[in-house]
């Protein structure tokens, strides 16, 4: 695929999960010939950056979770949680293969790094973000409420924990 080709069909595949009310709101931001920013309201109502390069070929969120610090209790939870996503229990649909996930802390903020496949199609970029936005809502969904970070929840993100789980 051709960089414009990428930009497009993840520009599309992104606008139809805010069409349908995956996300609370979803703009493009900023946009040249080798990378896209998107901006995503989403969950606590916070809003999260998702950036596409195309010469690396790469789909990142570069601040996933903020004020972790590195190396702490959390930031090791996190990397199993996501190093699970690529385990063959899981099934096909669901299952991201371990050399395209990487996880990265830098200044308390823990970021998730997608390698885009190759060769890329638009049938496999469009599987891939779906993939990643995945990965990306079991982080809320699971990872937060069942690793008993209610306190975490609380202090980062103003959310009474009680309420919201």
């Amino acid at each position: 695929m051709q960089p414009a080709d990428i930009l497009t069909t993840t520009t599309q595949t992104l606008t139809d999960y805010a069409s349908k009310g995956f996300f609370n709101t979803f703009s493009t931001a900023k946009l040249s010939n080798s990378q896209a920013t998107y901006h995503v309201r989403w969950h606590f109502q916070n809003i999260y950056e998702l950036i596409l390069n195309t010469k690396t070929n790469k789909l990142s969120i570069p601040v996933i979770l903020p004020n972790v610090p590195a190396r702490s209790a959390m930031d090791k939870d996190f990397r199993a949680f996501i190093k699970e996503l690529s385990d063959t229990d899981l099934p096909e649909h669901r299952r991201i293969p371990s050399e395209q996930l990487k996880v990265v802390n830098k200044n308390k903020g823990l970021s998730l790094i997608m390698t885009l496949p190759k060769p890329l199609t638009a049938t496999t970029l469009e599987q891939s973000i779906e993939k990643f936005i995945s990965s990306i809502h079991q982080v809320f969904k699971f990872f937060l409420k069942n690793g008993n970070y209610d306190d975490y929840v609380a202090q980062t993100y103003g959310i009474d924990s009680d309420s919201f789980w």
